[in-house]
């Protein structure tokens, strides 16, 4: 884990026990976010009720802070609470006794997909993805594929094994748009042509009857 911000009430308390658990975390405030760590893993808003951290996270989204963030509460927020912390901008919060033990786990799993966000290249059989230069390869043969069908495998090339539904390619690939349900499936069948006229190997993308799409190694 590179950066991990602590602000709140209980900033001080919450960045003891991560330190203590090897954790490397910074202790700082929403006015002074942005220059303190330009891109954390995680923001921890450690605060008493669900009423003071919204109050921290909608600073924090003021401020243009877009990372990911998390409230550590006290106690069990009541339902209309948990609704306005989520309204505020955060993603998701923790609360009771216990919250240390969960939050390790978070913070274990954020440094798992700031790593996957990281990796550049992506493969499976012989076929490879670079997604800093946007090139897909069947072995040194460069596969022409368009925009939306480059995202829609990389997508795939970066959950192997996983089952992704067809909501979760509308939110990530159309996030502002309204597309026709059967979209995906036009868009994987062009993909699918495209590499078995390559002679792609060594993986198929499978269909998932009423949910998505999955890439299994073979």
């Amino acid at each position: 884990m590179k950066k991990i911000g602590v602000v709140g009430s209980h900033a001080l308390r919450i960045s003891h026990t991560l330190t203590n658990q090897g954790l490397a975390c910074a202790v700082t405030s929403a006015r002074d976010i942005v220059d303190t760590l330009k891109c954390p893993d995680v923001l921890l808003v450690s605060t008493s009720t669900a009423q003071d951290a919204t109050i921290e996270v909608l600073a924090l989204r003021n401020r243009n802070f877009c990372g990911r963030i998390i409230a550590l509460l006290r106690d069990v927020p009541e339902t209309d609470e948990a609704v306005n912390l989520y309204l505020s901008g955060a993603d998701n919060y923790l609360a009771g006794d216990d919250q240390e033990t969960f939050l390790y786990a978070v913070v274990k799993s954020a440094s798992s997909e700031r790593s996957q966000q990281e990796q550049t290249l992506f493969t499976a059989g012989n076929v490879s993805i670079d997604t800093r230069s946007m090139v897909v390869k069947v072995d040194d043969k460069v596969v022409d594929l368009e925009p939306t069908g480059y995202h829609l495998l990389v997508l795939l090339f970066k959950n192997p094994g996983a089952t992704i539904p067809r909501e979760r390619f509308h939110n990530e690939i159309w996030p502002d748009k309204s597309v026709i349900t059967t979209i995906v499936d036009v868009y994987v069948s062009r993909i699918r042509k495209a590499l078995n006229q390559a002679n792609a190997r060594g993986f198929v993308l499978t269909t998932v009857r009423g949910t998505g799409y999955r890439l299994d190694i073979e």
